[in-house]
């Protein structure tokens, strides 16, 4: 199974050296540190909320609005251009998107590299046109004041 990981640190050493984009598997979208203590409902109304809105401009081909709305750990991580030509580059020969179904969320107080806070991981099975099923998984981190924003995203 071929996983797609951003933050792109991995990507953008494939892009800036112009090597093929290669598949890369990220332990680390699969195996977080430790879950929160309890589900608010409102904060995941609200990570919910940003994700879809994340996803559309992604499905949109918008890759641009998609970065300036992403958090900072993620705009710190990779430029916006090549932010929008590796996602290009993963999701045009996937085809359109056809349905999307959430399959889980779940609430973090941690991920891998020690940071701390709140965050949800959010996962849905995407339907798309030219290949079938795919995984998306979405890691919303609160900004504060329930503004969540994304800083990772990746597709199985």
């Amino acid at each position: 199974m071929r996983t797609y990981t951003f933050p792109f640190i991995t990507l953008a050493v494939f892009l800036l050296s112009q090597a093929p984009l290669l598949a890369v598997r990220d332990s680390a979208m699969e195996s977080f540190s430790s879950p929160a203590i309890g589900k608010d409902s409102a904060d995941y109304s609200d990570a919910s909320a940003e994700g879809t809105h994340f996803i559309a401009l992604i499905d949109q081909q918008q890759y641009r609005s998609a970065w300036n709305d992403a958090g900072p750990i993620l705009r710190e991580l990779v430029s916006v251009d090549i932010w929008s030509e590796g996602v290009r580059l993963i999701r045009e020969p996937l085809g359109s998107t056809t349905s999307r179904k959430l399959v889980s969320h779940e609430q973090l107080a941690s991920i891998p590299g020690g940071l701390s806070g709140s965050f949800y991981r959010i996962h849905y099975r995407a339907q798309f046109y030219d290949v079938g099923s795919k995984e998306e998984t979405l890691l919303l981190m609160d900004e504060g004041l329930g503004k969540w924003r994304v800083i990772s995203y990746s597709i199985n």
